[in-house]
């Protein structure tokens, strides 16, 4: 099925919820700080649309976000064996990378769990949990848990995201 095809109800979703509230695209793209040739591809079903764009939509036009995010999750086709063994080996490439490079700035710096934790104020169990992996390091609801993480560990956001990417190309 054609990307166009699947998001065609998003796409008429966010178009009438936009004439509904008397809004042209150059308004709503000014809104979401967004470029209205986006909006264009979203109302021609060509866009995919984060969580946050559906948020300032809501915001904008009227409606509640999670009613679109519902809309969106429903148009995205069940995974097949193929597509989930490639989800799964994604995933568990990105935990090991995320997890090589943590405990590589983690003994480059000669700390262990516990200083680790008494610094970013975290219990060692979630300092370990974090580099092994099980704990998602970057999160918008603990933002200053990775701010001290990367000031502890001497790293940025950009130098992790580096590390825990698949090579291009």
């Amino acid at each position: 099925m054609q990307s166009t095809q699947r998001w065609t109800a998003i796409a008429e979703f966010v178009r009438t919820h936009r004439e509904q509230a008397g809004c042209t695209v150059d308004t709503l793209a000014s809104a979401i700080h967004r470029d209205p040739d986006y909006v264009k591809r979203i109302e021609r079903g060509e866009e995919f649309i984060p969580i946050r764009i559906w948020e300032m939509l809501g915001s904008v036009l009227g409606f509640d976000p999670a009613d679109g995010i519902r809309l969106a999750a429903e148009s995205i086709p069940p995974l097949t064996p193929e597509s989930r063994a490639r989800l799964v080996a994604a995933v568990e490439t990105f935990i090991e990378r995320q997890r090589v490079f943590l405990r590589g700035k983690r003994e480059a710096r000669g700390l262990t769990f516990g200083d680790v934790a008494m610094v970013v104020r975290i219990t060692p169990a979630e300092a370990e949990a974090i580099e092994n992996g099980s704990e998602i390091l970057f999160t918008r609801d603990r933002p200053e848990l990775s701010e001290r993480l990367c000031a502890v560990l001497a790293f940025t956001f950009d130098e992790w995201m580096e590390a825990v990417s698949p090579p291009r190309g």
